[in-house]
């Protein structure tokens, strides 16, 4: 076997290697999620997506992606314990233990094959190819090792330990505007990641909204247009390209830029059935379009779910406030 071929099996392998644990990853969150207070909403690889609704899983067409994406959120259904925080961690730090169990065990059945990747012994295809498996398990634990202490041992005393709490308050029955956001220069954090930024802005967008402060959204759209831009779409970053959309459609009106962020998530946002998603399909309509009828239609489907909304409290009523104020536009 030469060398060419020999890099592309050890590619391969890798590649495959990284499929199955994810697959088992995400078929352990899957079992696990409800008995720690979560949910699995929607699962997407190979361009399609799975999302459960009203208790059954639903086959999608979504763009194709080589990935496996996933959504695991608070189950907003069910009573939120005040520890919520804490039993996702766990979530997440058991899913990883039996992670690492099923990766011991697939290494130990290649663990021959993997050391003659490393030998100068010449090898058949599949040998190369199951020891490449069996080494790209070990890169995959690794990386979600390094992960999982930044997620939830480093990052929750930054900027993310912060959104976290805020989070935790607006479940908790607090409204938005109670929480006196600020800017992210204004707060005592140095050096916030750009991630971290973005997770902050998903709050703080709506907060500005609610407390009518529209100059103060120019800084956040400015970063995340900045971010998103040049970013292929990932299902966990929904949430801030409807922003953007909405943004676009609305508060600083540009059809192209609107276009070109709806094009990336059109699929997911059309499919989408929770109320704001049919309030940036309504201004998206309305302002980037000029399709009145459009418009109306998604205020009249959100007005109708809009107590339905997976999102709680002051965010809801969020939802109602933008479709009632396109409402009243559109019925002048």
């Amino acid at each position: 076997m030469d060398f060419r071929t020999k890099i592309e099996m050890m590619m391969i392998g890798i590649f495959v290697s990284f499929f199955l644990i994810d697959a088992f990853k995400i078929i352990f969150e899957i079992l696990l999620a409800p008995k720690f207070g979560y949910k699995c909403k929607h699962i997407i690889f190979f361009g399609i997506q799975f999302e459960k609704e009203n208790e059954k899983w639903i086959c999608k067409k979504e763009k194709f992606s080589p990935t496996i994406q996933r959504n695991i959120t608070v189950d907003l259904s069910k009573h939120i314990p005040d520890d919520i925080d804490k039993k996702g961690k766990q979530l997440t730090w058991i899913t990883y233990l039996l992670q690492t169990i099923v990766s011991f065990a697939i290494i130990a059945l290649f663990f021959d094959e993997m050391k003659g990747v490393f030998g100068g012994e010449d090898m058949s295809i599949s040998k190369f190819f199951f020891g490449s498996i069996a080494l790209g398990v070990i890169v995959k634990q690794i990386i979600d090792l390094c992960i999982n202490i930044y997620s939830h041992e480093i990052i929750l005393r930054r900027l993310g330990g912060y959104i976290d709490d805020k989070i935790k308050k607006v479940r908790q029955g607090y409204l938005l505007t109670e929480l006196d956001l600020k800017p992210i220069d204004q707060l005592p954090y140095k050096n916030p990641s750009v991630i971290e930024k973005m997770m902050y802005y998903r709050i703080y967008v709506p907060y500005l909204i609610l407390n009518d402060d529209i100059d103060g959204l120019k800084t956040p759209f400015y970063e995340m247009t900045e971010y998103y831009f040049r970013r292929d779409f990932i299902i966990q970053d929904v949430l801030s390209y409807y922003w953007l959309i909405f943004y676009y459609s609305h508060y600083n009106l540009s059809p192209t830029m609107a276009d070109m962020f709806y094009e990336r998530v059109s699929r997911t946002l059309l499919n989408d059935n929770d109320a704001n998603a049919k309030r940036v399909l309504a201004y998206y309509y309305y302002g980037a379009k000029h399709d009145v009828d459009k418009a109306k239609q998604y205020v009249k489907e959100g007005l109708a779910c809009v107590d339905n909304f997976s999102l709680p409290g002051s965010e809801r009523e969020l939802e109602r406030k933008l479709l009632k104020d396109l409402e009243a536009v559109i019925m002048e």
